[in-house]
């Protein structure tokens, strides 16, 4: 009995000690998350303040220069429209709801994707490729939480090549049965071995100029999973990445 007692006592205290390690972890990504939250947020704002200063200053000034007074209302708007889009990021992180399975074409759901940020493909010198082994492959998925992926990972690339290149999907039937491979390959500057498990944080960014810090990655890793899938990632340093995403195909 005092052996038995004693095992029962020393699992109580496992358990305790165990929570408390849990709790201390969340509070601290909790922490983390607000301190990151706030600086994205407050960056904006401040710049948005700041054009605001300006502003009543060219309305005071006996020579108001509306061109300039419309150039400063156009980088307000673009910051608020960052803040917005970054929250509603934040929403679709927070709030990851289980996908509603139907059929749909990857073909369809790329093309959608791209639509989705021509002018950044644009502005960009961005040249898109396609090479899908059936045009006509579907997977059972969410369209809406699939072409979300399909757009973050585009803008992952676009702003990993701010000299120009190239993205290319491909798109084939996994060897694995039952599933179905999308591949994204860009020539951007790539990703250090140190940063290759990190790319999947909230806000982590691999980008020089800072430009895509957020919560794209992070989402598309979360919608992949609940689609029962697989995402990961092959890059070397100057040598472009590549994200493979595994889905189940649709199969009638």
């Amino acid at each position: 009995p005092y052996l038995i007692e004693r095992l029962e006592t020393i699992n109580k205290e496992l358990v305790n000690a165990q929570q408390k390690v849990v709790r201390t972890v969340q509070l601290a990504t909790m922490g983390k998350m607000s301190t990151k939250i706030a600086h994205e947020i407050n960056n904006s704002l401040s710049g948005v303040l700041n054009y605001m200063i300006f502003m009543q200053k060219l309305l005071s000034s006996e020579s108001f220069d509306l061109a300039r007074f419309r150039k400063y209302l156009v980088t307000m708007e673009k910051e608020i429209i960052r803040i917005s889009d970054f929250v509603k990021g934040l929403l679709v992180f927070a709030n990851a709801k289980d996908p509603d399975l139907k059929k749909v074409p990857v073909a369809e759901m790329i093309n959608e994707s791209i639509k989705n940020v021509t002018s950044q493909i644009s502005l960009e010198n961005i040249e898109i490729h396609k090479e899908f082994e059936h045009k006509d492959l579907c997977i059972k998925a969410d369209a809406r939480q699939i072409q979300q992926v399909f757009t973050n990972m585009i803008i992952n690339s676009v702003q990993a090549m701010p000299d120009g290149g190239a993205i290319t999907f491909r798109v084939k039937r996994s060897s694995e049965n039952g599933f179905v491979l999308i591949e994204l390959v860009d020539t951007g500057f790539g990703i250090s071995p140190e940063h290759k498990d990190k790319i999947f944080d909230p806000f982590f960014t691999n980008n020089f100029e800072k430009k895509n810090v957020g919560l794209g990655l992070s989402t598309a890793y979360s919608v992949v999973l609940l689609h029962d899938g697989d995402i990961k990632v092959q890059s070397q340093p100057d040598k472009g990445t590549a994200i493979i995403i595994k889905l189940p195909e649709y199969l009638q």
